[in-house]
């Protein structure tokens, strides 16, 4: 999953944070990395993995509808 969240970072066609995310929280399920990780992280990840889907869909918008 964060293999393919990266991708996304360069392919439109995907959502890279939130695939990244995703990839995030399985690896919190993971058995090696769960003391490593805590929930506070993931969801600190999660508001950020929001704001920053909410800027990509939002500003391109904006941008369009402002005239020079």
């Amino acid at each position: 999953m964060l293999l393919v969240g990266l991708a996304g970072c360069l392919l439109p066609i995907l959502p890279g944070p939130p695939l990244s995310w995703l990839g995030l929280v399985v690896l919190k399920f993971s058995s090696s990395f769960t003391e490593e990780l805590s929930w506070k992280e993931v969801l600190l990840w999660g508001a950020l993995v929001v704001i920053v889907t909410l800027i990509d869909t939002v500003l391109p918008v904006l941008g369009s509808r402002k005239k020079i």
